[in-house]
């Protein structure tokens, strides 16, 4: 059977939001008591300008999940953007009566009337914000993020959508995720978080998720992420294995764990991964470019060649890998001229890695 949603999903994620916007409304009318295709069009809508439109969907939302207070945000976000902030604010005041752990209708609340010239009303409701006491995780990180956007924390130039009222909980309905309160909604909004700049409530909120929920993979898995980030690899090594053991690992997770071990000194164990990783999925070429970079320093010519010889011969598993095949196809070569200039697979390898080779210079991100 077509599922329309996912289809239109997929259409979204690649900005062909018209085309996506076409499936929403198909799926409107195939089932118009699924929620989700209203998200769907309200999305659409909103990217394209055509808030009015958007405020009707915000409508049906509210007729189908009445006393939901998410629906109230994306009716608050259409008519903000439509520069009708008195009803904007109207609709974020009403989300925090619905739902008082929502921090991000708090917030604009707070912008909303302090750039109306509303000063005492944005202090009380700033303070209000800062001393509420949210009843979960998920919301406790949310009041770190709010507090520290109003106070200047979020870099200039980011995407602020991860602060608009009921976005969050949109997508989350529209992906059909485990919803509020998971470890899933606290590392989505770590996420969204980190890409505003705002590193230190990112990594409160994956810590949150971790202290909720500390056997979740996920979790360790975004916590080694983050202390990679920090150059913290022996704590994000460490992260990463308890990941692994919570749960199976992907090839992603070894390429990462190979990485980690290699800047860590410990080359033999980095290969073994490099090599399992290979083995679940051929056409990583970064995979074997690690791994060249590896056998290049250690001095073993042989298998380097031959590393480079099976990535040469993969099937690459995307357009981004088969430019990395090119990169090494013409290291390669490299390779050869030197080994043939020197006489010897020693010396061309010393000449290699010293003048032109992978172990010269970082392998691609």
């Amino acid at each position: 059977m077509r599922d329309l949603i996912r289809e239109a999903n997929a259409l979204a994620s690649e900005g062909r939001n018209e085309e996506a916007l076409s499936l929403y409304r198909e799926a409107v009318r195939e089932n118009p008591g699924d929620e989700r295709g209203y998200c769907g069009m309200a999305a659409m809508l909103l990217r394209a300008r055509r808030y009015e439109e958007a405020a009707g969907c915000a409508k049906d939302l509210m007729r189908l999940r009445p006393g939901s207070a998410y629906p109230h945000g994306v009716m608050g976000v259409a008519r903000n953007l439509a520069g009708r902030k008195d009803e904007a604010l109207a609709c974020f005041q009403e989300m925090t009566k619905l739902d008082p752990d929502d921090m991000m209708a708090r917030l604009s609340a707070v912008v909303l009337l302090a750039s109306s010239g509303r000063e005492k009303e944005a202090e009380a409701a700033f303070r209000r914000l800062k001393e509420a006491r949210p009843s979960g995780t998920l919301a406790a990180a949310e009041q770190l993020l709010a507090v520290a956007a109003l106070r200047g924390g979020v870099k200039r130039g980011s995407d602020a959508s991860a602060l608009m009222p009921g976005m969050a909980e949109l997508n989350e309905v529209l992906s059909s995720s485990d919803g509020r309160g998971g470890p899933e909604a606290l590392l989505t909004r770590a996420a969204e978080v980190e890409r505003l700049g705002m590193r230190r409530e990112a990594a409160a909120m994956i810590d949150a998720a971790l202290a909720a929920y500390p056997g979740s993979a996920q979790a360790h898995r975004a916590k080694s992420a983050a202390l990679d980030g920090d150059g913290r690899s022996a704590e994000a090594l460490a992260s990463l294995d308890e990941a692994l053991r919570l749960g199976p690992g992907s090839a992603g997770d070894l390429l990462t764990k190979g990485r980690l071990l290699s800047g860590l000194g410990r080359a033999g164990e980095a290969l073994a991964c490099y090599e399992r990783a290979i083995s679940l999925d051929p056409g990583d070429l970064i995979v074997y470019h690690l791994k060249c970079r590896l056998l290049a320093l250690a001095g073993d010519a042989r298998g380097l060649a031959e590393c480079y010889r099976a990535a040469l011969a993969a099937e690459p598993s995307d357009g981004y890998r088969r430019g990395v095949q090119e990169r090494m196809r013409a290291e390669y070569a490299e390779l050869e001229r030197w080994t043939k200039a020197a006489g010897s697979e020693k010396l061309g390898l010393e000449a290699f890695v010293e003048k032109s080779g992978v172990g010269g210079r970082p392998p691609p991100d």
